[in-house]
């Protein structure tokens, strides 16, 4: 588990759909960080690339979260984004890494106090 600024990110091993372990081993660098353009892309297995903004609301995640929601990049590239999906290329059907923001309380909330829905980790 890593400690964010706005949560904690916790990582678990799992025979599901995820991260590739094999690619994460072999990788040069692994970082964790918050936006870096406004405009980032993820494309993720058997869907078209798509506009993070947009993954980040069909999801449900507000709007003020969007920019402080943590991004993985393995070797400067975005690879995952935990709770939205994981990049075409890095994904695995078995023998994966599976990440999950665990955001401080009230991140999923609206200003009325709903919740909003927790999204797809794959």
């Amino acid at each position: 588990m890593i400690n964010l600024t706005h949560g904690k990110l916790e990582f678990s091993f799992a025979k599901a759909p995820g991260l590739n372990r094999i690619i994460l081993d072999n990788a040069q660098s692994v970082v964790v960080s918050s936006r870096k353009d406004k405009n980032e892309t993820l494309k993720c297995l058997a869907r078209p690339r798509r506009l993070l903004s947009d993954l980040f609301r069909e999801a449900g995640i507000p709007h003020w979260a969007r920019a402080s929601w943590p991004r993985i990049y393995i070797d400067h590239e975005l690879a995952a984004v935990p709770d939205i999906g994981v990049a075409e290329k890095y994904h695995s059907e078995t023998d994966s890494m599976i990440a999950r923001f665990l955001p401080e309380s009230g991140i999923r909330e609206n200003r009325r106090g709903d919740l909003f829905p927790q999204g797809n980790p794959s």
